[in-house]
C-alpha cells in the first residue's frame, strides 16, 4: 500500500464543490494506473467524500494498493465532469 496525505481546497469557486476519494489515482513509471481504495482504519483520517464550501478545505489520507517495488510517477485528482484534472509529479 501507498498512502498520501492530501488537502483539497475550494479557492477558485463561488459554489460548493464535491470531493470523493474515488476521484484520485496514481500512475507508475510504466503507465499502469491505480485508483484509491477505502482507507478507514488503515490511515486516519481518511479523505472520504463530501462537499467543500467556497474558501474551505478538507484534509485526509488516500490509500492505493500497488505491487511491491512499484515506482510511482504521478498523482491525479479528477472529479467527475471536470475539464481540468490536477496532476502532480510524485516520482522523487
Amino acid at each position: 500500500y501507498v498512502a498520501l496525505d492530501v488537502t483539497i481546497e475550494n479557492h477558485d469557486s463561488a459554489k460548493t464543490l464535491s470531493f470523493n476519494f474515488f476521484y484520485a489515482s496514481v500512475k507508475d513509471a510504466e503507465g499502469h494506473q491505480y485508483t484509491s481504495t477505502v482507507s478507514s482504519g488503515v490511515v486516519e483520517p481518511p479523505l472520504g467524500s463530501g462537499d467543500i464550501a467556497p474558501g474551505d478545505k478538507v484534509r485526509g489520507w488516500l490509500l492505493f494498493e500497488v505491487p511491491v517495488g512499484t515506482k510511482l510517477a504521478t498523482f491525479k485528482y479528477e472529479p467527475i465532469l471536470s475539464t481540468r484534472p490536477v496532476i502532480f509529479d510524485i516520482s522523487k
